[in-house]
């Protein structure tokens, strides 16, 4: 169980890095619609990991 908590935090924490390493400025309107989309979409399933894991785990 604990294995799977470590990789969604590593998940999360390369999201966090990637998004302050890259170069900056303002984006478009469109391009932070869009991003805005995106990270939310990826919110949603690096939060309900768990569930996924137990979904497609096999039960021993």
């Amino acid at each position: 169980m604990y294995a799977r908590q470590l990789v969604r935090n590593s998940l999360m924490i390369i999201a966090a890095a990637l998004g302050v390493l890259l170069p900056g400025g303002l984006p478009a309107l469109g391009g932070a619609a869009l991003a805005g989309a995106a990270g939310l979409i990826g919110a949603i399933l690096i939060a309900s990991f768990d569930d996924f894991v137990d979904l497609f785990a096999r039960n021993a």
